[in-house]
């Protein structure tokens, strides 16, 4: 409950990526399996603007644009077909995988980041 007032960086960071991303050599650095370094302090450059290595033609985090933002497709706060533009299921699965999907308050946190224009801080 916690998440519903945040809709900052390093409130996600530590209490999202760090709890539910960079364990089991996810995303613990950018050598990972994932590819994406979620710690905090190193998310940002990892997320915003950056294509995905899942499917490359899908940015990450698009400021202001939950839609377009492959994160959000991936971590099922909506249907591919919602997506912008249509997207098909992430080929490497949902995240976070082997996890139970993110609950409604700290997917608004992270939607709120981005709506917010997915500052550094």
């Amino acid at each position: 409950m916690e998440a519903v007032a945040h809709s900052d960086l390093a409130w996600i960071e530590t209490n999202i990526f760090a709890v539910a991303c960079t364990f089991s050599g996810c995303h613990a650095n950018a050598s990972d399996l994932g590819k994406i370094d979620l710690r905090a302090g190193m998310s940002h450059g990892h997320l915003v603007g950056i294509s995905s290595v899942a499917d490359p033609t899908r940015i990450l985090v698009v400021p202001n644009d939950i839609h377009a933002s492959y994160l959000m497709l991936s971590l099922r706060d909506f249907p591919p077909e919602m997506a912008t533009p249509p997207a098909m299921a992430p080929s490497v699965g949902y995240m976070p995988q082997g996890a139970p999907t993110l609950c409604c308050q700290k997917l608004d946190a992270i939607e709120r980041w981005i709506m917010a224009g997915a500052p550094a801080q």
